[in-house]
């Protein structure tokens, strides 16, 4: 399954479980995000 098909059957399958809405992003790495994650976990902030 490629890409496109496997967010078509996500995107159905979603809809068969009743959600409204159902959208599918590109990820992609967020440096300055990164950078406070890594802080933020460093300073036991995770529980």
């Amino acid at each position: 399954m490629n890409g496109a098909e496997l967010s078509h059957w996500i995107k159905k399958r979603s809809e068969e479980l009743g959600f409204s809405a159902c959208g599918i992003a590109p990820a992609g790495f967020l440096e300055k995000d990164a950078v406070r994650l890594e802080a933020w976990l460093k300073e036991g902030m995770h529980g």
